[in-house]
């Protein structure tokens, strides 16, 4: 794949690129507290002079909400900042760009830098200038919509492909047939730049979108209130692009698939240098294995008017921790399980991390009941994997 730059005539660039006061340029990052991501889509090209500034305040988010904020750096078609002319070998266009800067309603004449938040309308408008942004994202990351996404990308750099699981779970959300979209990008390109001090001659371009594993406005999926949905991809040919597969990362986009606004969204490397292979032995409460497959069962009498915390006890054997993925079945809600790794109770998240030692699967019924959760304990490279169901029961004598 080609990369784009071409330089732009002084008159060109006067006219097309904003002006952006100085003093315009930096603004504070106020503290919020979520566990809401954003997607900050960011239309940028090569002789923008005002695009470095932009792609400071994308890097300022990502700072300062590493686990909140998610940046796309878009180059599309058929705008003078991103047209290479004659020095294709820094083009950064892809069709997916286009098809996404269209939408939102990017023409020739857009002046760039532009970005697009969660894919909706801020102020009657789909494109932003980037001295709001970081208002307009602090302000969704606020706004809970009730769906959690995580990503997993199992990378071999041996055939330049990887292997990618999603999982999507509904918290609450409204929307119960939703979109799921898988971008690639990538980080650390070296190239040239136009910036308000001139022509930088090595540029580090990041976030760029590359393509689209799905279709641009992604795969339509059934996700009813309180389900766990896991969905498995396969992508390849980072080399036979010109991509560096170490410097790529895989982006899923939760979308409302009538208004396109995102619900929400992850990030991973397409190689996680940080995950590791890791043996393990599970064990229950008496010391007998537990294999992959098995089922626990915990009981404990129904009494009228009270709520009951039941608890399923075991314990692991290995050498660093490992991680443990729930899927709520039967009855089961979400927000009612929680995780126990020693004596560090989590309460409900989509995944716990479990340190060598006991562990408490633990679920609080409110009412009489039989709940159902699947519980899969894996390594962080997914070579070692066991998946159990327990029971938690809440019932009346027979």
């Amino acid at each position: 794949m080609k990369k784009l730059f071409y330089i732009l005539s002084v008159a060109l660039a006067a006219v097309s690129c904003e002006i952006i006061p100085e003093n315009d340029r930096i603004e504070e990052v106020p503290q919020v507290e979520s566990s809401q991501r954003v997607l900050l889509t960011e239309f940028t090209g090569y002789k923008c002079v005002n695009c470095p500034d932009a792609a400071e305040v994308a890097h300022t988010l990502l700072e300062s909400y590493p686990d909140n904020v998610v940046v796309i750096a878009m180059h599309p078609e058929g705008n003078s900042f991103t047209d290479p002319g004659t020095d294709t070998a820094n083009d950064y266009r892809c069709p997916a760009a286009q098809t996404y800067y269209a939408a939102f309603g990017g023409t020739t004449v857009t002046p760039f830098p532009k970005g697009v938040i969660n894919w909706k309308k801020m102020n009657g408008m789909y494109m932003n200038d980037y001295t709001l942004w970081t208002a307009a994202v602090t302000k969704e990351m606020q706004e809970e919509k009730g769906y959690g996404v995580s990503i997993k990308s199992i990378g071999d750099a041996a055939a330049q492909s990887t292997s990618i699981t999603v999982t999507v779970n509904n918290l609450g959300g409204d929307i119960t047939n939703p979109n799921l979209v898988l971008l690639v990008t990538e980080d650390n390109i070296i190239g040239k730049q136009s910036s308000h001090e001139g022509e930088i001659e090595e540029y580090e371009h990041n976030h760029v979108l590359r393509t689209t594993i799905t279709d641009v406005w992604g795969d339509a999926f059934t996700l009813e209130d309180g389900a766990t949905v896991e969905k498995q991809y396969a992508f390849g040919g980072f080399d036979d692009n010109g991509w560096v597969m170490n410097n790529c990362n895989i982006v899923a986009v939760l979308i409302d698939p009538d208004t396109k606004e995102v619900l929400n969204c992850a990030e991973v490397p397409v190689i996680d240098e940080t995950l590791t292979t890791v043996e393990f032995t599970l064990k229950d409460v008496d010391g007998n294995i537990i294999n992959d497959g098995d089922t626990l069962v915990v009981r404990e009498q129904y009494v009228p008017g009270q709520s009951k915390q039941l608890a399923i006890h075991g314990s692991v054997e290995c050498s660093e921790a490992i991680s443990v993925s729930v899927e709520c079945g039967e009855n089961a809600i979400f927000e009612n399980q929680s995780f126990c790794s020693g004596m560090m109770c989590v309460p409900a998240r989509e995944e716990y991390s479990l340190n060598p030692g006991t562990w408490y699967a633990d679920y609080m019924a409110d009412t009489e009941g039989r709940y159902i959760i699947n519980y899969t304990f894996h390594d962080g490279t997914y070579t070692n994997v066991t998946k159990i169901t327990c029971i938690f029961e809440y019932l009346s004598e027979e």
